[in-house]
């Protein structure tokens, strides 16, 4: 078996073609078989527990198709239950996954897809993906690691004028930050990018029970839909960064946090003036509305 290398598309080999078996992809024996088969077992490094639940992954393709044509960034498919559905949804999936043992297997049970141009499976970190490589608009899925969710999350949202769907697995814990508010130990520079881009949406709940092996925390799948609404002036890339700045320090005030981004005498004070925003405040306290307020004020845009 021949894997590319980083970042490059792997080509289907010249082999007897088959059919993808996709409904039995979360039958906890038909896990079994593929791993036995290609000879590897699970990596906890890698956060790797398969969902077994088979409503799930059908749900999650009917909600990831942003709009017709565009294509689907689907971040580690693992043995490819939810790759399965979303192929013959949308026109075309793109499946970053950094185990190259998982691409075996997923070479062996989508040929037909890989061969009809409707499946591109890149082996890669999808945080040292190019993602400028994506054609146009895409919308992005996946079951994310959970040791990762936070970096992979505002690597997306960095690019919220690409993307203007995504649902994502992630762990329960991960998922209240979507939803947090001002005060909440949660709220944060996901919380804030994913709230003034999108309009984040629960839709369910899952117990260690859907997924083998089981994890050890309870997970949630996350939908968000970028607003009708959302600042168009505003790069989502360097707001996001701007975030990061201002939370660096939790315990420090805004004013601390923002001085090293405006180093000048007296242009932290002055954009804290302009923004309506008291210096001794502290970020986590900020509405949204504020935080963008100090951005524009700021001039941080780049």
């Amino acid at each position: 078996m021949h894997f590319c290398p980083k970042n490059d598309i792997l080509k289907s080999e010249k082999s007897p073609r088959k059919e993808a078996a996709m409904p039995t992809l979360t039958d906890p024996a038909v896990i079994k078989e593929l791993l036995q088969r290609h000879g590897f077992s699970f990596s906890r490094a890698l956060g790797q527990n398969f969902i077994i639940n088979p409503g799930v992954c059908p749900k999650m393709a009917e909600l990831g198709g942003a709009a017709p044509g565009v294509g689907v960034l689907e971040i580690g498919p693992g043995l490819g239950a939810l790759t399965g559905a979303l192929v013959g949804r949308v026109p075309r999936v793109t499946a970053v996954e950094i185990d190259k043992n998982m691409l075996a297997a997923l070479q062996d049970e989508f040929a037909n897809q890989i061969e009809g141009g409707a499946l591109s499976l890149i082996h890669s970190d999808i945080l040292k993906f190019d993602i400028s490589s994506m054609e146009g608009e895409f919308a992005a899925a996946g079951n994310l690691p959970y040791y990762i969710t936070t970096p992979i999350v505002l690597m997306l949202l960095r690019n919220a004028k690409r993307i203007p769907r995504m649902v994502l697995m992630v762990q329960k814990e991960a998922a209240r930050r979507f939803f947090a508010k001002p005060k909440d130990k949660l709220y944060g520079p996901l919380a804030i990018t994913a709230q003034l881009y999108y309009e984040c949406e629960s839709l369910v709940s899952l117990t260690p029970a859907s997924y083998y092996p089981q994890p050890d925390v309870d997970s949630e799948v996350v939908l968000l839909t970028r607003r009708a609404d959302m600042p168009t002036d505003m790069d989502p890339t360097a707001f996001c960064r701007f975030t990061e700045s201002i939370f660096a320090m939790r315990r420090k005030t805004v004013y601390n946090n923002l001085k090293p981004l405006l180093p000048a005498a007296d242009a932290a004070a002055e954009a804290l003036a302009r923004a309506n925003i008291a210096q001794a405040a502290r970020a986590e306290a900020l509405s949204i509305e504020e935080l963008a307020r100090l951005y524009e004020a700021s001039g941080k845009h780049n």
